[in-house]
């Protein structure tokens, strides 16, 4: 017999945020190595935005992490020293 994580469907990326009124926090964006580099961080990121296009989302990264790039290309800017990025 198969344990439930065995038998759920893999993943090939998610995005997790929360929400205060049309403020939002992306809490984790992630993609399977995998499925890298195909365009799916962006598509994520531009679905969790279309819920509310005129909202301000936040995020944080450490400076010199690999997806900060992705981010500053879907219009996220650096607000403070400590890589806080938000559109």
């Amino acid at each position: 017999m198969k344990r439930a994580a065995e038998q759920s469907p893999r993943r090939e990326g998610g995005v997790h945020y929360i929400s205060h009124g049309h403020q939002h926090r992306f809490q984790e964006i992630w993609t399977d190595p995998a499925w890298r580099r195909r365009g799916l961080c962006a598509a994520l990121v531009a679905h969790a935005t279309a819920t509310d296009p005129d909202g301000t989302y936040f995020l944080a990264a450490m400076d010199g992490e690999p997806a900060l790039r992705i981010y500053e290309r879907l219009g996220f800017e650096r607000v403070s020293k400590c890589v806080e990025l938000s559109t």
